[in-house]
């Protein structure tokens, strides 16, 4: 499966540190991310659509499925979606 950032591209980042708040102007809604959350939406920004292996390395979390997790809540934020293969 491939990941992408919001098809609608209202997504607004400022990165302090490891972590981000992101606007999404599509929903109207403020979110505060993590170091991972974070590296996961830099990484989709230069490069998108991305795999999920490529995904993985970007991040320094040491199981997939902890990237897996973090996808699904971006997800349910509306701030990233997945592709069908």
């Amino acid at each position: 499966m491939k990941w992408r950032l919001a098809a609608d591209r209202s997504v607004h980042m400022r990165v302090w540190g490891d972590e981000a708040v992101v606007y999404h102007e599509a929903t109207g809604d403020t979110h505060m991310l993590g170091p991972a959350a974070t590296q996961l939406l830099l990484a989709l920004q230069q490069l998108d659509p991305m795999a999920l292996d490529d995904l993985v390395e970007c991040v320094s979390l040491p199981y997939r499925e902890s990237v897996e997790v973090i996808l699904a809540q971006l997800c349910s934020l509306e701030l990233v979606e997945a592709l069908p293969c």
